[in-house]
């Protein structure tokens, strides 16, 4: 058996339709709507909303260089998605600009 260190184990412990997430969202950097729509978008079915939620705010940027936070729009909540490119996969430090 591998001895796998605490990045390791971070970054393998990432559900497979955060892997999916951050593949669709880093090509253009930042996307915008609700989560229904992204989990449509990404082609994401095998969870519920509510977990998909659950699994974005839990593996955010120090695992996946993207931020996933909400918005409140006129009648829903937005959830917003952002490709920070400085900050390095696995590691929860950011590089300083």
């Amino acid at each position: 058996m591998s001895d796998m260190g605490a990045k390791d184990l971070a970054v393998a412990s990432i559900p497979a339709c955060i892997h999916e997430t951050v593949n669709f969202i880093q090509p253009n950097g930042s996307w915008e709507g609700r989560t229904r729509e992204l989990m449509r978008e990404v082609g994401i079915d095998d969870v519920s909303p509510a977990v998909y939620g659950k699994y974005l705010a839990q593996h955010s940027i120090a695992v996946t260089a993207v931020t996933f936070g909400v918005a409140r729009s006129a009648d829903s909540l937005l959830l917003l998605a952002q490709f920070e490119p400085a900050t390095i996969l696995g590691s929860n430090r950011r590089k300083r600009v």
